[in-house]
Formats: structure tokens, sequence, C-alpha cells
């Protein structure tokens, strides 16, 4: 009987399209659970995908520090070449000025060698030439001498 009323008072029309939309709301939800689970999942998944990446991140920052370093450390070495090359130039430098000074120096020694060659050889000459004149001087005073002893002979010969 209890059919019957609802049937009459048109509860059964109602309770049909209720449990039509009970139905459709349990669909519903086992769907929504399904999605839920599945982005559940999904998320998780992100999450560790996120984790990596911040590992992978904090490790490119550590790299990214240890390149900072060593690119800090080679500036500086570049710097230290730099000042180095730069002394060694001036070394060089100063060593070429040096060379040159004494190439000249070695230039002006040979002048003066060649000038002192030739007053060598015209003193030598002159030494030639003088002794063969004190030679020849020689021989005249022994000439001289032979002919005094001879005219002191002569005289003394006539004063006797």
């Amino acid at each position: 009987m209890g059919r019957l009323i609802e049937k009459w008072f048109g509860f059964s029309q109602i309770r049909e399209e209720l449990e039509a939309r009970i139905g459709e709301l349990e669909n519903e939800n086992t769907e929504l659970l399904r999605e839920r689970e599945y982005l559940a999942a999904e998320t998780s998944e992100l999450k560790d995908a996120n984790n990596q990446l911040r590992q992978k991140n904090d490790k490119l920052f550590i790299t990214k520090d240890n390149l900072t370093k060593a690119n800090t450390e080679l500036y500086r070495e570049r710097n230290d070449l730099a000042r180095e090359k730069e002394n060694l130039n001036n070394q060089l430098n100063a060593s070429q000025k040096q060379v040159k000074e004494l190439e000249q120096s070695q230039q002006v020694l040979k002048n003066e060698k060649a000038e002192l060659s030739k007053e060598k050889e015209n003193l030598t000459k002159a030494n030639t030439d003088l002794k063969t004149e004190n030679d020849r001087l020689n021989h005249q005073v022994i000439a001289l001498n032979n002919e005094q002893g001879s005219l002191k002979q002569e005289r003394a010969r006539l004063q006797e």
C-alpha cells in the first residue's frame, strides 16, 4: 500500500528522479575520486620532479660558485701574468738599451783601436826612420871621431 500512496501522490516519480540523481552523483563521485587519485599521483610525481630540480639547482649553484671562484682566480693570475710580462718587457728594453750602448762603446773602441794602430804604425815607421838616421849619424860620428883622431895625430905631428 505504500507504493500505491506513492503513485497517487506522485512520490514514485520524485523517488525515481531522486534515485536517478543519486546514481548520477555516485557515478560523478566515483569519477571525482578517480580523478583525485590521479591528481594525487601526478602531484606526487610533480613533487618528486620539483625536488630533483631543486637538487639540480643546488648543484648548479655550487658549480656556479666554484666557477666564479675559479674565474676570479684566473683573473688574478691573468693580472699577475700581465704585471710579470710588463716587468719582463721593461727588463728586455733595459737590456736592449744596454746592448746598444755596449755596441756603441765597442764601435768607439774599434775606432780608437784603428786610430791607435795607425798611430803605432806611424810611430813604428818614425822609429825605424829615426834608427836609420841614428845609425847614419853614428857612422858619421865614428867617421868624424876617426877624422878627429887623424887630425889630432896630424896636429901632434905638426907640432913636433
